[in-house]
């Protein structure tokens, strides 16, 4: 019994590096990448190990992809960074010209979260959450998150 709980551990072992994905492989997932490889790349850098040395390639990303579930992520993943300035500009544009209920509120949550940790009201951020209050209302949780938001920062 022994003797085959160990050959069960080194095949384990053995395996784990091909199973393992590196830092870099999910870099180059953000550049090329299918839509699940770049939500594992995503979720990676935004949620596991918090990387802001790769929020410009995750803001790009947002910009650029037409999948909803990467552009959700690349939103959720600028959140958990909390930087201001381009990563703001990158979720108030993605607000401004997808109106997918499921990435708006991605970027609102991200939006918030960056504003949650801001000492002042963001005037860029206040914005977004104007131009969502006014032209993305087309969802009920979108709609009450939307109205939650207006109440907090008197939008």
């Amino acid at each position: 019994m022994k003797q085959i709980l160990i050959g069960i551990f080194l095949l384990l072992l053995s395996l784990s590096p091909v199973l393992a994905e590196t830092e870099a492989e999910f870099a180059s997932y953000l550049k090329t990448g299918s839509d699940d490889q770049q939500i594992r790349a995503l979720e990676y850098f935004g949620k596991e190990t918090k990387n802001k040395s790769k929020s410009g390639e995750i803001q790009r990303l947002l910009s650029e992809t037409k999948s909803v579930g990467v552009a959700s992520r690349a939103a959720t993943a600028l959140g958990y960074f909390g930087e201001r300035g381009e990563a703001v500009t990158a979720l108030k544009s993605k607000i401004e010209n997808n109106s997918d209920p499921l990435v708006v509120y991605s970027c609102l949550v991200a939006l918030y979260n960056i504003q949650s940790k801001a000492e002042a009201p963001d005037s860029d951020i206040i914005e977004a959450f104007r131009y969502a209050d006014q032209n993305r209302r087309q969802d009920e949780v979108l709609s009450n998150f939307l109205s939650k938001l207006k109440s907090k920062y008197k939008i």
